[in-house]
């Protein structure tokens, strides 16, 4: 009798447990339910963040062109120019002409290079 006593405690608290700890499954799918609507939302912001920094990206691009764009063409006329300026120069402002145009036509080669990546 006394066994059946002292056991009656630790029923209850067992039970109480289980009724605790027990969730249906409906309140799984609930559960389920919201953790997927929130995972979406994490999405659609994921996908407005990516467009937004690649739209970013091709503005800063395009931007990047422009002013690769002009510098070539700068750099074309400064080419063309030193060319006229080679066939009417003496000998040592040739060799002074001669090392500019080098210079600018690696610059302008490189900056086409870099274009083209």
């Amino acid at each position: 009798m006394e066994k059946a006593i002292s056991t009656v405690p630790y029923i209850f608290l067992f039970a109480t447990i289980i009724c605790i700890a027990y969730i249906s499954p409906s309140q799984k799918v609930e559960n389920a339910e919201g953790k997927v609507l929130d995972t979406k939302k994490e999405v659609k912001k994921a996908k407005q963040n990516l467009s937004f920094i690649l739209q970013s990206f091709v503005t800063e691009y395009q931007q990047f062109r422009i002013v690769n764009d002009n510098t070539i063409i700068t750099n074309e006329k400064s080419i063309a120019e030193l060319k006229l300026n080679i066939s009417s120069a003496n000998k040592e402002n040739k060799v002074i002409y001669k090392k500019k145009l080098a210079e600018l036509e690696r610059r302008n080669n490189d900056l086409k290079i870099e274009q083209a990546d």
